[in-house]
């Protein structure tokens, strides 16, 4: 076996070869092993591509072309990608329902809180009107009594009078 000389005229990859080569170049021992390594390669690609000819069904929900070892895969996929979907639709229907009932509540519960306010309110007016009426009442009895007292006074000091001035003629007379 012989090595080639740095700095030679010979190609810088060294060439190291079996003497019974010698004579013949093409059997280049580095050559041999890259034939080797290609071969493996091309035994690799060969096998991949076998894999490829795989027969394939289209899915007809994502219109893909779809490797028969891989179609119960992906037809389960789209099932679950479907009931997630249908159950967020009901999550979403439900949860609208929902707000729907809580607003017609709110709603609910205003009106009869205006419906109460406004119950309290004419109770509160019809107190407020019978009180007005007692203090008017009590104002014009004390009033009528005020009147009676004076008419009684007027009757009193009018009798009161009638009976002085009788005194008077009386005295005068005698």
């Amino acid at each position: 076996m012989s090595v080639s000389a740095p700095y030679s005229s010979q190609p810088s990859n060294p060439v190291i070869t079996h003497p019974q080569y010698q004579s013949n170049p093409q059997f280049n021992i580095p050559d041999i092993m890259n034939n080797k390594l290609e071969n493996v390669n091309d035994q690799r690609i060969q096998q991949e591509q076998v894999t490829d000819l795989e027969p394939t069904i289209p899915c007809e929900s994502c219109q893909q072309s779809i490797k028969f070892s891989q179609y119960e895969e992906h037809i389960k996929m789209h099932l679950e990608e479907r009931e997630r979907k249908r159950l967020e639709d009901n999550q979403k229907k439900i949860q609208l329902e929902q707000e729907k009932k809580n607003e017609q509540e709110k709603r609910r519960l205003e009106e009869e809180s205006e419906k109460f306010a406004l119950k309290l309110q004419e109770e509160e007016n019809e107190r407020y009107q019978k009180y007005q009426q007692r203090l008017k009442e009590q104002q014009d009895q004390k009033e009528k009594e005020k009147e009676t007292n004076a008419l009684g006074q007027t009757e009193e000091n009018s009798k009161e009078q009638e009976w002085w001035r009788k005194f008077e003629e009386s005295k005068k007379k005698k």
